[in-house]
């Protein structure tokens, strides 16, 4: 039977105290970065496993972190809430802790004594859960910036810069008329995203037709639905953007189904780059932001705030224009 590896065991190898061992897996006191990459390294290669319970006792705290997600049917196919808890599960297993999925209608008073805080998704406007969580006092950080002018733990992509590359490219293209199709008004990235849409029809000069833009479900329905509207009022951009890939994908399908054909009578530009943008014929022209990374740093940060550890906050990710075949140079029959 093989030896269970202790802490001295771990302390040895790295030529460490079991006190410095201790401090990098509680993520107390300050420890350099090569010292915390060789600990963890030797915790690794050794299989070391500290004892979870008694040192859940000995702190009274759970060491477990929740990822708080929409109580909706989507969740469980969206490429977005299992690349934000890949990162989250990675930093989490570094520094001791494990991650809880939380959803937003199992929420009720228990969680506190569940869990030590929470990374929470895709914020409103004016987010009750937000206002809620500080009124219980439990510690949490965002991936979203959401309503709340007060808030300043939060990762965030770079929308704006997305969006203007995203906008130049089929200006560059000949497109002059251009639609969009909003998700959910009451979501802040649906905001922002327009918010910069509009901005850059200012900066280039061009007019801003309301009727050429139009709200749906975030989903491949809402899509084509918004895109029934646009239709219904008797107009057609050249170029439709959407809030997200799922949307553009249904713009797409309902353009298909009329007739129409992407990008020859109308390009499509997305948002996000989910997995299935660059598979789907035409592969969707989008904006990629790093999701993974996301949870990653949202995990650090909210670790770093559980173990009283001084972090960067607000993060700001770049992001990447994505140019794919949904997106062309304007047809004469367009122009």
């Amino acid at each position: 039977m093989r030896k269970k590896v202790t802490i001295k065991d771990v302390a040895k190898a790295v030529g460490v105290t079991p006190t410095t061992v201790s401090n990098v897996l509680n993520g107390t006191n300050r420890i350099s970065d090569e010292t915390r990459r060789r600990v963890l390294q030797a915790v690794e290669e050794l299989q070391y496993t500290p004892n979870m319970s008694a040192r859940a006792l000995v702190k009274r705290r759970t060491y477990t972190i929740g990822l708080f997600i929409p109580a909706s049917p989507r969740v469980l196919s969206d490429s977005y809430f299992a690349e934000a808890l890949r990162g989250m599960t990675e930093v989490a297993l570094q520094y001791g802790y494990v991650v809880s999925i939380i959803y937003s209608d199992g929420l009720s008073d228990s969680v506190r004594q569940r869990i030590d805080g929470l990374v929470l998704t895709e914020l409103k406007n004016k987010d009750e859960y937000v206002q809620y969580f500080k009124r219980i006092r439990l510690p949490f950080v965002a991936l979203g910036r959401g309503g709340d002018p007060t808030l300043r733990d939060y990762v965030i992509s770079d929308t704006n810069r997305g969006i203007r590359e995203a906008v130049n490219h089929v200006y560059r293209l000949g497109h002059r008329h251009l639609g969009y199709l909003l998700g959910p008004l009451g979501y802040e990235y649906v905001c922002e995203r327009y918010r910069t849409f509009r901005r850059m029809h200012a900066e280039l000069g061009l007019p801003l037709d309301r009727r050429l833009c139009a709200t749906g479900e975030n989903s491949r329905e809402g899509g084509a639905s918004a895109m029934r509207t646009i239709f219904a009022r008797g107009v057609r951009p050249t170029a439709i953007f959407a809030s997200t890939d799922i949307m553009a994908l249904g713009a797409i399908e309902y353009l298909h189904e009329h007739g129409l054909r992407v990008p020859d009578d109308m390009s499509v530009v997305g948002f996000d780059d989910a997995d299935f943008s660059k598979y789907v014929r035409p592969s969707i022209t989008t904006v990629h932001h790093d999701i993974y990374r996301a949870g990653r740093e949202a995990a650090f940060m909210l670790i770093a705030k559980l173990d009283g550890r001084e972090y960067k906050r607000p993060v700001t990710l770049p992001v990447r224009f994505v140019p794919r075949e949904s997106t062309s140079t304007i047809s004469l029959s367009n122009q």
